[in-house]
């Protein structure tokens, strides 16, 4: 399969996270980890409904990962996070990480079908409409206070690219006594250097300074199916495998005010020699850049009306070095794309007569930069230079009414414009009914939508790929049944049913003007499924948490099963309390993915792999020790490649390898 030089060029991107800030009387680690069951069930979320409510009380079934959770199951990454939250599951092909949600996985899906949030500021850039998930996310896990991840549709309150859900990634807040320094090493000579501090500086201001550099050699690649002479084995040189992150964090609050600014930089070698490469060239790499920078206010206009004011900018750039063979020569390629917005958000929060919360706002986004750039590096020769301006902007409405004590109705709409002619509702609707204080019943109907993005409407290669600025938003309904069931004191049941109806999907086409490739709405899309979701505390201290997830995703014309679509998946995670220390535990993660059809017509097996980690911190000042070992039992297993999986002799690839069994260790000094 051939594609075009500069569609070739293009890397997935990955994508997810959603945030809001996190509430005053939010707990901080040490209080959340303690926490029993019924100290868990009135944490507040703010991710559902843009205010605070108890998970209970929100129009939405919501997953809250604290830090506890970071610390005592060693996660590396943001990607290995979402992998925990039920009826979610990650692929990865040594470039970059990607998140299927609910048997929806598709390939070229860059991440651009989840909201992904940092403290309420969208993550997912402007070009490709995707979020950094692996290593290139941009904030080191050790300074998230917890993630809120809400399932289903969420563009009435959120608007373009929360199809599938809505990641809320809430950060630390500054605080006296938690500054701290770390070093970890682990396999594949990987190494990390992290410090945070915090204080109060004069005048009650409080501030949160971290920064971190991360570097890892890399595996040795092998891919069969580029088993050849002149590459036995299909292995890659390991340099290609190579990863360097820099990571700055800060955080300013005082008062009613906040200020916000993060930035990574990202370069990592291609292994995979995707788009058509030279297999074993060692120049391949991808560059990541983002800065994140966001301003707030938060205050009470009235007794029962409070208003919060949000500026934010950022800036992201996208740079590959590709090498092709052209005329027997290996000639390096380079692929880039800028990305600058700056935008406001205004939203009220009020309480009316007759049980009525409201939440109303206005959102305004100026993509002042949203740039494609291809050239050859020796020539100078340049394939494509697209440059686009755009707005974005939303009002949307939010009324939640207590009708009864045990019955809360919620209707909410967003109108939108957003790079497509007209404006679009999408509105939401959900019944919460509480017969008895250990059971709720949810009953959520939502619409979402995910614009076309610049890469799918603008890019274009003469004579081999045509744009497409008629391109119409993908939409989704989706209707949703959840039971949420305490079972004595320490036992929590959920179980969801669901089911999703999506139309016009984007996919790459032909042109019957043309004959050439472009993106078009060619598909549509079904999903069914149950979710079922056991936790249980322990008077020990000890907390399980086990899902299964049913699902069934299939092509809406032809009735066939999804590629990178599993139909089932399982998790357990296991923290057990260890006698060495009041914070020392063992963390134990089994995760199960089912059988998945491959996007060229085969299939990668089930698997199953087990993760270790081992938490010491046996002085009540002193250092925090830790070891994880990750795929402990050294599984070989497999994800789907996607279409862009092959080499400049035509090879493609099929599955893309996993790791086998890794370790690292970490030691922590906090004062």
């Amino acid at each position: 399969m051939d594609l075009p030089r500069g569609l070739r060029a293009r890397s997935p991107r990955s994508a997810l996270l959603l945030a809001t800030l996190l509430p005053a009387q939010a707990l901080c680690q040490g209080e959340v980890e303690r926490l029993s069951l019924e100290e868990l069930l009135t944490v507040r979320v703010s991710t559902a409904s843009k205010y605070d409510q108890t998970l209970g009380q929100a129009p939405s079934s919501v997953t809250v990962l604290t830090a506890a959770d970071i610390r005592a199951f060693g996660w590396r990454t943001f990607a290995d996070l979402l992998n925990s939250v039920r009826g979610v599951y990650l692929t990865n092909d040594h470039t970059y990480a990607f998140m299927g949600v609910r048997g929806f996985g598709r390939s070229g899906d860059y991440n651009g079908r989840v909201l992904v949030l940092v403290d309420g500021n969208r993550l997912n850039e402007n070009v490709f409409s995707g979020a950094n998930l692996g290593t290139e996310f941009p904030v080191d896990l050790e300074l998230i206070d917890r993630v809120e991840f809400v399932s289903g549709p969420g563009s009435a309150i959120y608007g373009n690219n929360a199809l599938f859900g809505v990641v809320n990634v809430i950060t630390r807040r500054p605080a006296e006594g938690r500054s701290e320094v770390a070093a970890d090493a682990g396999t594949q000579d990987t190494r990390r250097l992290r410090a945070a501090w915090t204080g109060h500086l004069q005048g009650g201001t409080k501030v949160l300074l971290a920064a971190s550099d991360y570097r890892s050699e890399g595996w040795v690649r092998s891919y069969p199916e580029y088993d050849d002479p002149a590459t036995p084995g299909g292995a890659a040189p390991r340099e290609l495998d190579r990863d360097r992150v820099t990571r700055g964090f800060l955080r300013v609050e005082q008062g009613g005010f906040g200020f916000e600014l993060l930035h990574a930089d990202r370069k990592k070698g291609i292994p995979s020699a995707s788009y058509g490469q030279v297999f074993g060239d060692t120049r391949p790499r991808t560059d990541d850049e983002i800065t994140l920078q966001q301003a707030t206010w938060k205050g009470a206009l009235a007794p029962n009306l409070d208003l919060a004011i949000r500026q934010f900018a950022a800036e992201s750039l996208y740079a590959g070095r590709y090498v092709y063979s052209q005329d027997g020569q290996a000639v390096l390629n380079r692929d880039e794309t800028y990305g600058r917005w700056w935008g406001l958000e205004a939203k009220l929060v009020g309480v009316a007569p007759g049980g009525h919360r409201w939440v109303a706002g206005w959102e305004y986004q100026r993509n002042s930069l949203q740039r494609q750039f291809n050239y050859d590096d020796a020539t100078g020769e340049v394939f494509l230079d697209d440059r686009r301006r755009s707005s974005v902007g939303s009002l949307y409405l939010q009324d939640e009414w207590t009708v009864r004590e045990d019955l809360r109705l919620t209707a909410g709409v967003q109108v939108s414009t957003q790079g497509s002619p007209g404006s679009r509702a999408h509105p939401r609707l959900a019944a919460v009914w509480s017969p008895t204080v250990d059971t709720t019943v949810k009953a959520i109907y939502g619409s979402a939508f995910r614009d076309p993005n610049v890469y799918e409407a603008y890019f274009s290669q003469e004579g081999q790929l045509d744009r497409n600025p008629d391109l119409r938003p993908e939409l989704i309904d989706a209707a949703e049944l959840i039971l949420e069931q305490r079972v004595g004191r320490s036992t929590r049941v959920t179980a969801a049913a669901f089911r999703y109806r999506l139309e016009d999907l984007i996919s790459l086409g032909s042109n019957p003007a043309t004959g050439l490739l472009q993106y078009q709405n060619l598909s549509q899309a079904d999903a069914r499924g149950v979710e079922l979701e056991a936790e249980h505390w322990f008077d020990s201290g000890a907390r399980l948490k086990a899902s299964l997830s049913f699902q069934q995703a299939q092509d809406g014309a032809t009735g066939e099963r999804l590629d990178n679509s599993p139909q089932r998946l399982a998790k357990v995670h296991l923290s057990i309390p260890v006698g060495w220390g009041e914070r020392s535990s063992l963390g134990l993660e089994g995760l199960y993915v089912g059988e998945r059809a491959t996007v060229r017509g085969g299939r990668v097996g089930s698997y199953g792999v087990v993760n270790l980690t081992f938490v010491a911190a046996p002085w009540a000042q002193g250092p925090e020790l830790s070891a994880s070992v990750y795929n402990l039992f050294d599984r070989r297993f497999a994800d789907p490649a996607a279409i862009e999986q092959f080499d400049s002799r035509g090879l493609e690839l099929d599955a893309i390898p996993r790791d086998g069994r890794a370790f690292r260790f970490m030691a922590t000094l906090r004062f």
